[in-house]
């Protein structure tokens, strides 16, 4: 089989299989989210963001962060970036931890531990379920409960007095 491609291009795609650059952009449009970068003396405004887990970090323009571009070869149209949230905002989770955090703020994060699944570091205290907030656990330690609510097994003990 013959090639059209010389030796200098084998080299290039394979110089290009992977990129660093510096996070400028991300836009949504029909095709899903795109990122813009920078870096190396490139610039590449419409690669495909990849959205391991289902999450995609949506970073304030100019963000410090890293986008790492993956492709097969020069063709920016098949270019894959993964979005690498800036490194000095990472929480420093304990052994044994997973956490998912806010890619701005390390005190705003949701974890797996050893004493459960924890919600931490809302601005406002609060926690809340739903589009509504159904379920919503303020700064003050109160429970709402907003909507119909069902019990399947009612169970009640009261372990101390109740306050109005």
């Amino acid at each position: 089989m013959s090639s059209l491609k010389d030796f200098s291009d084998a080299v290039r795609d394979g110089q290009d299989s992977t990129e660093r650059h510096t996070f400028n952009e991300m836009t949504f449009g029909s095709g899903g989210a795109t990122v813009a970068v920078k870096g190396n003396g490139t610039e590449d405004d419409d690669c495909v963001v990849l959205a391991l887990g289902g999450a995609i970090m949506h970073l304030p323009k100019g963000t410090n962060a890293e986008v790492i571009l993956l492709s097969g070869g020069g063709d920016n149209n098949a270019k894959f970036a993964l979005v690498v949230g800036p490194r000095d905002k990472q929480y420093a989770s304990q052994p044994g931890e997973a956490w998912t955090q806010d890619p701005m703020d390390p005190n705003k994060r949701i974890g797996f531990t050893a004493n459960g699944v924890r919600i931490v570091g809302t601005q406002s205290g609060t926690i809340a379920i739903g589009d509504n907030g159904a379920v919503e656990v303020d700064k003050d330690g109160n429970v709402w409960l907003r909507g119909q609510v069902y019990v399947e097994r009612p169970i009640i003990q009261q372990t101390k007095a109740f306050t109005s």
